[in-house]
């Protein structure tokens, strides 16, 4: 019976979270992003001191630059988590911007009447996609904080659903177990 209940428990928090994400994403980002420079931060930190006590390692030099790089966006980061929000994503959704320009003209250059049976076909789905991409990918490369919002309400949307299927499983489990 424990089992079910951690089940049920488990979904409802998950959805509450999806929810939480979805009304406010600013605060999910700023939560997220703190956890990832107390992360970051550690993980500099051993690094640092991993660095400075081999003397001789090969690997001394790397540990020590990403050590301390890690260290300070880490600190950053729980300094003030806004910052993170526009860079971290910011930077990961630009390059994503560039790609799908990219793709979108490889898409749209492509773009042709084939022949198939003698009859011409135009190739309009292939014209929509590349069209959509790079509209898409302008749209992150000019504001990737509120790109990285959007991917903040996803994350929220999914986990509205996986916490509405435990819920729904909970209570399946429920019923069947009652009968």
């Amino acid at each position: 019976m424990t089992g079910r209940w951690v089940l049920g428990g488990s979904g409802v928090a998950t959805a509450l979270l999806g929810f939480l994400l979805l009304i406010r994403p600013d605060w999910g980002a700023t939560v997220f992003y703190t956890v990832l420079g107390v992360y970051l931060a550690l993980m500099g930190a051993t690094n640092l001191w991993d660095g400075l006590r081999r003397r001789r390692h090969p690997a001394r030099n790397r540990l020590l630059l990403g050590g301390a790089l890690s260290l300070l966006a880490g600190i950053a980061a729980i300094a003030n988590p806004m910052i993170a929000l526009a860079v971290f994503p910011g930077v990961l959704l630009i390059v994503a911007g560039v790609l799908a320009i990219l793709f979108g003209v490889v898409q749209v250059s492509q773009f042709r009447t084939r022949e198939q049976d003698g009859q011409a076909h135009i190739q309009w789905g292939r014209a929509a996609v590349g069209v959509a991409a790079v509209g898409l990918g302008v749209l992150v490369i000019a504001n990737p904080v509120g790109s990285s919002l959007v991917v903040v309400r996803g994350i929220g949307l999914a986990l509205v659903a996986v916490g509405t299927l435990l819920i729904v499983l909970f209570a399946y489990l429920n019923r069947t177990r009652a009968v």
